[in-house]
């Protein structure tokens, strides 16, 4: 009986962190894994749907590019990247939140708290292509913190919740 428990603990603690002690000294309290992983979901989905979007605009405006987009792997691999960043950078550096974020009320600081600057915005959104580079949130420290992406961890940034009675804006 007591190993089902603990079991229960640790699925509960991976979809939620203890975030009395951040809370309670008025520090930021880090986004847990079952948000990131959301986030990374829902962000991939509005990614896809804003990379057809682009796509069909460019299809209507210029078909020979889209036939060579077509055929050739290297002009469709930077296209698609070029779009990804735009996506990504666009959505942080206007609002600090991309519409994973939005739905989860989460947004991105800077590791000492403040706003991130462009240029962190920018390598943070160049590192997310690393692949899995997104895997550490699934490992947990000595302390039993979860681990911080790549993206996160090498831009000095890290994504928050934002309490329910901090205003939108």
């Amino acid at each position: 009986m007591r190993g089902r428990r603990g079991g229960r603990r640790r699925i509960a603690r991976f979809m939620r962190m203890d975030e009395s002690a951040d809370a309670a000294a008025g520090m930021p309290v880090p986004a847990s894994r079952g948000k990131r992983f959301l986030n990374l979901c829902v962000d991939l989905l509005a990614f896809y749907a804003f990379l057809t979007v682009i796509l069909m605009m460019i299809g209507v405006t210029a078909p020979n590019f889209m036939e060579r987009w077509k055929v050739e792997k290297g002009l469709a691999i930077a296209t698609n990247l070029a779009i990804f960043f735009l996506f990504y950078v666009g959505c942080e550096a206007l609002t600090l939140r991309s519409p994973g974020k939005l739905l989860t009320r989460t947004r991105v600081i800077a590791f000492d708290g403040g706003v991130p600057s462009f240029s962190q915005l920018a390598f943070r959104t160049l590192l997310r292509q690393f692949p899995f580079e997104w895997l550490p949130i699934f490992m947990t420290d000595e302390a039993g913190e979860a681990g911080l992406p790549i993206h996160d961890r090498w831009s000095g940034t890290r994504v928050v919740s934002i309490p329910r009675d901090e205003s939108e804006a």
